[in-house]
């Protein structure tokens, strides 16, 4: 099944989500280093920056996850897209909060990095459900009749490889 939302047949999906992942859960590294830091100061900041530019870049990316979402008619992968969108909002919703506490109030070991803990946990449940659809299922990727065995790397090493042998 291929998604509504490209550009030049790229899902934009795909080209807006790995960043905010990325930079939120590149937030959660730089607090667990902020609590073992001679600096700490400076592992707080890169949490904030990178949880905000996240949470910018998870909000861009949210119109055309939508516009796949809306796209999906097969009801049992409607469903687990359900599950992925909302587990998303989740998460995000957790890292709003977290940015919030974070921006009023200096960052101490606590709650803030817990919120972290909580929302990169719900990333990777999240992964899979996204990697279910996108590689099991094909869910935004496109027609599968366009991949054929000729432009498979594997299978044509193997034929040449037993065109060698045979000769």
């Amino acid at each position: 099944m291929s998604t509504s939302a490209t550009i030049a047949k790229h899902p934009i999906r795909r080209m807006l989500e790995a960043l905010p992942v990325g930079l939120l859960v590149f937030s959660f590294l730089c607090d667990l280093v902020y609590l073992f830091s001679s600096r700490p100061s400076l592992w707080s900041d890169l949490a904030v920056y990178s949880m905000g530019g996240g949470i910018i870049g998870a909000i861009l990316a949210i119109v055309p996850e939508f516009v796949d979402f809306l796209s999906i008619k097969e009801p049992k992968m409607r469903s687990i897209a359900r599950q992925h969108m909302l587990v998303n909002v989740a998460a995000l919703s957790i890292f709003i909060v977290d940015f919030w506490f974070r921006v009023r109030t200096p960052i101490r070991p606590g709650l803030p990095i817990l919120l972290s803990l909580m929302a990169v946990i719900l990333f990777s449940m999240n992964g899979w459900w996204g990697s279910l659809m996108a590689h099991i299922k094909a869910v935004g990727l496109g027609p599968v009749k366009t991949i054929s065995k000729r432009s498979d790397p594997i299978r044509s090493t193997e034929r040449s490889t037993n065109v060698r042998r045979a000769s």
